[in-house]
């Protein structure tokens, strides 16, 4: 278990750290992932502490959004 400076000069849990890659053939959801996963880290069942999400159109524009917990 990997472990960093707290702001306090106490030590705080990092790990351990899994990464999850979802794909979808068709993202037809509004928002409903984000809220899902707010729903799991309100009940301690996941923390997420840093994500990307990517969206490419069909005619090849890309639009980015990150969300993080990290400092």
């Amino acid at each position: 278990m990997r472990r960093t400076e707290a702001t306090k000069g106490e030590e705080t849990a990092v790990g351990p750290v899994q990464l999850l890659v979802l794909g979808f053939e068709h993202p037809e959801f509004h928002a409903e992932i984000i809220e899902e996963l707010e729903k799991l880290r309100e009940s301690d069942t996941v923390r997420v502490i840093d994500s990307l999400a990517v969206y490419k159109d069909a005619a090849g524009e890309m639009e980015v959004m990150h969300l993080s917990n990290l400092t």
